[in-house]
């Protein structure tokens, strides 16, 4: 005797049709910003941090960028301070990219099905 196949309830299918679009929403997300270049600065733009974010949505350093006049080791831990800064700035660019594309999408994410 075949054992009867169950339907899928209309809830189940609600939830996997809702599944799927936030799937579809962050790879578009991932898509969108990964194009991007995020540029961290501090030290008045003496140094400059340039983030990607990549395949996966990890944000990464791609270059760093410093000006020659803080190549004196008298200044190593200014120029420290300064690239923890810019990274900071970049990250901090980065998430303001992630809430933009939310903003814009807000619609969709908080669509109910």
């Amino acid at each position: 005797m075949m054992a009867k196949k169950m339907k899928p309830t209309n809830k189940k299918i609600e939830e996997e049709l809702e599944s799927q679009l936030q799937s579809a929403l962050a790879e578009q997300m991932i898509n969108k910003l990964n194009k991007q270049d995020f540029i961290g600065e501090s030290g008045g733009g003496m140094v400059k941090v340039h983030m990607k974010i990549n395949e996966v949505g990890q944000d990464q350093i791609v270059k760093i960028e410093i000006e020659d006049q803080l190549y004196n080791k008298e200044d190593k831990q200014f120029m420290i301070d300064l690239l923890i800064s810019a990274i900071n700035d970049g990250h901090k660019k980065i998430n303001e990219g992630f809430e933009d594309f939310i903003d814009e999408n807000q619609d969709s994410f908080m669509m109910k099905l």
